[in-house]
């Protein structure tokens, strides 16, 4: 659960350190879901930064879905939905 802590933020803020693409948004169960692109380095230290979270926040479980990389996304951004 993440709202209030200002997880997407963090997410975007976090992604402006690596050269990535793609989206974060909250789901209706109060997960937040990320889907990236990039090279493989620059995504694992992406995922090593948003494994720790907010500093006001405690990432509790994470799951991660590796696919073919299809150059689906020119930024990353939030969606609403």
């Amino acid at each position: 659960m993440v709202q209030g802590v200002g997880f997407r933020y963090f997410a975007t803020s976090t992604a402006q350190d690596f050269p990535i693409t793609g989206y974060v948004r909250n789901l209706d169960t109060g997960d937040v879901e990320i889907e990236i692109e990039g090279a493989k380095d620059d995504v694992s230290g992406f995922l090593m930064a948003i494994k720790k979270g907010p500093k006001w926040a405690n990432v509790a479980t994470f799951q991660i879905e590796w696919k073919k990389y299809k150059n689906s996304y020119d930024k990353f951004s939030v969606r609403y939905k």
